[in-house]
This record gives C-alpha cells, structure tokens and sequence, in this order.
C-alpha cells in the first residue's frame, strides 16, 4: 500500500519562479548504485532526445541554433 495524504499539498503562486537545479536529481537517484544511475541518465538522454526531435517542427532553424549556442 502506497503512503498518501489526505490534505492538498501547497502550490506556489503564479508569481512564483522555479529554479531548475541539479538537488531533485541528486534526491531522486541517491539510493541507486553509481551503474544504474549511469544506465538511468542514459535512458533519460535517451528519451529527452526523442522528445526534442518529436517537438521539433514546433521551432524554427534560427531558434534551434540560439538554443545550441547557449548549450
């Protein structure tokens, strides 16, 4: 059985920014030996890639090369 609460959990306001950091993949893939983390960055890439490609005719050349720039 699954742990679960029954009150709402808080949301941040519009207003509110989030900050991409490293801190939730380090919490997520902290109990994983140092191979599956490796095989679970794979596949993440992996999959990152194939989405990107999936969603690419949504961009245009220039944008695609502002964004590899930046990288």
């Amino acid at each position: 059985m699954t742990n679960s609460s029954t009150t709402p959990s808080s949301t941040k306001t519009k207003s509110a920014t989030a900050k991409a950091t490293g801190e939730h993949w380090y919490d997520l893939t902290a109990t994983l030996s140092r191979d599956s983390r490796d095989e679970f960055g794979a596949w993440l890439n992996l999959e990152l890639e194939i989405l990107e490609s999936e969603l690419s005719h949504f961009s245009t050349e220039l944008s695609r090369q502002k964004i590899k720039s930046q990288r």
